[in-house]
C-alpha cells in the first residue's frame, strides 16, 4: 500500500472556555424555571459541588457595570480570560473597586479598554 505524505496537520478542535457569568445565569434560570430544585440539585446534575455552584451564582451580585463588561465578553471564550476563581474575589469588594480590579485583570489579558460588541 502506498502512503502519501500529509500536506497539512489535522485540525484540532479549539477549546472553548465558558464565561462564568453566563453559567451563573443559566443555573439561575434553571432554578427559576424548575429545572433544578436547589443548588445541591444543580451540583448533582452538573457533577460539581454545592459550594462551587454557590460561588458561581454569587457572580450575579456583582456591580452592574462589572456585569455589563463581563456580558460583553460573550458566553464562550477562546481562552480563559476570566475565571470563577478570579471573579469570586470581586464579589467581596465594593462596586467601584470591583470595576477597577476587573479592568486590571482584563488589562493583563490585553483586553482593556474593552471594545463592546
Amino acid at each position: 500500500m502506498i502512503e502519501f505524505p500529509r500536506l497539512h496537520k489535522p485540525c484540532k478542535p479549539s477549546k472553548v472556555f465558558q464565561n462564568p457569568l453566563f453559567q451563573a445565569r443559566e443555573w439561575q434560570r434553571g432554578l427559576k424555571d424548575g429545572k433544578y430544585e436547589s443548588q445541591g440539585d444543580i451540583a448533582r446534575q452538573c457533577g460539581t459541588t454545592q459550594p462551587h455552584v454557590s460561588q458561581i451564582l454569587a457572580l450575579l451580585d456583582l456591580a452592574p457595570e462589572v456585569v455589563e463588561i463581563l456580558t460583553n465578553l460573550g458566553p464562550a471564550l477562546e481562552r480563559p480570560l476570566v475565571s470563577q476563581k478570579k471573579l469570586r474575589v470581586l464579589t467581596k469588594l465594593p462596586p467601584r473597586k470591583q470595576k477597577e480590579q476587573l479592568k486590571k485583570l482584563l488589562a493583563t489579558k490585553g483586553l482593556y479598554p474593552l471594545e463592546v460588541r
